[in-house]
């Protein structure tokens, strides 16, 4: 009786611990975040990557670019803020500033663009790497929900990623 009762405290503890395996967050690498997520390709495909896009209504993806490694509080707030280029590039900045994502302090900035649409990008810090999410939509910002979502979902997992 008590060899079944040994076999039996086994198999449930054996259970359990598959089970708590199966719910535990795991960790990415910012590569596979970025594969997920990407940003353009370089060179050739970028072509490509751009026709497949000039079809969608909206777009958000993480931008991969040798500035983030460089990047301060202060540089992501002068990134979004409006700049005395805006307007000779015919840009014009609808709205930018900080704001909380997910627990996530989060340096924001959008705007209109010459080719009649909206674009933003959004930075953020997470365990010492910097993230940038770039975004378009068409003017009036009709899939602001959809973005607003992709962003935070980018978030959620930029924390996931493994120093």
């Amino acid at each position: 009786m008590s060899k079944n009762l040994f076999i039996l405290c086994l198999l449930i503890m054996g259970g359990v611990v598959a089970v708590s395996g199966c719910t535990s967050e795991s960790s990415l690498t910012y590569g596979e975040l970025l594969e997920e997520y990407g940003s353009p390709p370089p060179g050739e495909n970028l072509a490509e990557w751009n026709r497949k896009r000039a079809k969608d209504d909206y777009y958000v993806f993480l931008q991969n670019f040798t500035l983030l490694e460089e990047m301060t509080v202060e540089t992501a707030k002068e990134r979004v803020s409006p700049s005395s280029d805006d307007s000779e590039m015919d840009y014009t900045v609808l709205d930018y500033g900080e704001k909380d994502i997910g627990g996530v302090t989060v340096y924001y900035g959008h705007w209109t663009t010459p080719s009649n649409r909206i674009e933003g990008e959004v930075l953020f810090e997470i365990n010492n790497r910097w993230y940038s999410i770039f975004w378009y939509d068409l003017i009036g910002n009709p899939n602001k929900e959809a973005i607003d979502a992709k962003i935070s979902e980018i978030i959620s997992k930029a924390k996931k990623v493994s120093t």
